[in-house]
């Protein structure tokens, strides 16, 4: 073959082994809303933090298109590696292309959010949120008082089911009293967790 024919071969077959990787997980996540006990079950990392930066490319160790999201921690309810980490999650762009698979959420530095990740994966050493978006909260101030909301990324409203005994102050809309949420967060990791 030729080298452009060679290169598109091999963009195919990265791009065929990735979503042979990824496809089962996605399809499986992107049709089962999942609980806040659920998501706090299944992390291996749980804190809140803020975006210092993010940088795309190709994974030297799977040669697939990644993104590296390094995260300042301002409280670690679960896991974290340490107070400044950078973990790895599929989709990115290098060498003019562009990956971004739809249900897997983005980072923008400064963004403040509780993030629950999946344990890295043994072999690419990938994270991606709990549920694909489901497992990212936005948080955002709500006035000048200080108080802070919080909001899923992917809202399957499925979250609060069968927590009778939550104190999660709801807001408008998708939105939660961000003291109310961390609090049922704590509270989730002490019953899940131990």
């Amino acid at each position: 073959m030729k080298g452009a024919q060679v290169n598109i071969y091999r963009i195919a077959c990265q791009v065929t082994v990735a979503l042979a990787i990824a496809a089962p997980g996605l399809v499986a996540q992107r049709t089962v809303p999942l609980t806040l006990e659920m998501i706090v079950g299944d992390a291996g990392t749980i804190v809140h933090c803020r975006v210092a930066g993010t940088e795309t490319g190709r994974d030297p160790v799977s040669g697939l298109l990644v993104t590296w999201v390094t995260v300042d921690v301002r409280e670690n309810f679960y896991g974290a590696p340490g107070m400044r980490f950078t973990f790895k999650q599929y989709g990115g762009e290098a060498d003019g292309i562009v990956f971004r698979p739809a249900d897997l959420p983005s980072y923008a530095k400064g963004e403040e959010m509780v993030l629950m990740l999946y344990p890295p994966a043994k072999t690419t050493g990938m994270q991606s949120p709990v549920g694909l978006g489901q497992g990212k909260f936005v948080v955002k101030a709500t006035g000048n008082d200080g108080r802070k909301s919080v909001t899923q990324a992917v809202s399957t409203g499925a979250l609060l089911k069968g927590m009778q005994n939550t104190r999660i102050k709801r807001g408008a809309g998708e939105t939660m009293d961000f003291d109310s949420f961390t609090g049922t967060v704590r509270t989730l990791v002490r019953q899940v967790k131990n």
